[in-house]
């Protein structure tokens, strides 16, 4: 049963008489099992929203280490073409000394 009202309500229908205290104690749990449904579906859209976070930071993760890469490769690339002028420079430097 989803709430208290239908148990009340069953329990009219079948004419059973029961304690107050028993009542009082059945609608307490009731309502206690509300809020902790209630708290459980926050907290699952908490760790919804946390999920959603890791895989947009996983995502700018790995765009930045895509452009790392692009960079490491760049860098790399000019220190190539600085080496291969240092050669030419090196090389005529000693042409001309000749």
């Amino acid at each position: 049963m989803k709430n208290i009202n239908e148990v009340l309500r069953k329990l009219a229908e079948t004419r059973l008489s029961c304690p107050t205290f028993i009542i009082d104690e059945l609608e307490r749990l009731y309502y206690e099992a509300e809020e902790n449904g209630m708290a459980t579906a926050l907290l699952e859209a908490d760790l919804y929203e946390s999920k959603q976070e890791v895989i947009r930071l996983n995502y700018m993760a790995e765009k930045q280490s895509d452009e790392l890469i692009k960079q490491k490769e760049l860098v790399n690339s000019l220190r190539e073409q600085i080496e291969e002028r240092d050669r030419k420079i090196a090389w005529l430097t000693n042409e001309l000394g000749e």
